[in-house]
């Protein structure tokens, strides 16, 4: 496969993470997290993920949480 295969939108489904030393495997942001990753031609990509059921911060603390509780990255293929 190739960069260029990779090229669009994809809509984040399911993620686990895996120790390799146990096999055990996780799933950090739920069994139904929400998210997307993109791949562009240049070969730049961006990704965010959330927890599944997660809510609108209506406080400060709330937004502590809220972003504590996603990741997003971004970088080069």
């Amino acid at each position: 496969m190739h960069a260029k295969d990779l090229v669009g939108i994809w809509i984040i489904e399911s993620f686990h993470m895996e120790d390799c030393a146990t096999g055990k495997r996780t799933q950090p942001w739920g069994e139904r997290p929400s998210g997307a990753v993109t791949f562009n031609p240049e070969g730049r990509m961006f990704a965010l993920i959330t927890p599944d059921g997660r809510s609108h911060p209506k406080t400060e603390a709330d937004e502590a949480v809220a972003f504590r509780s996603m990741l997003a990255y971004s970088g080069s293929i």
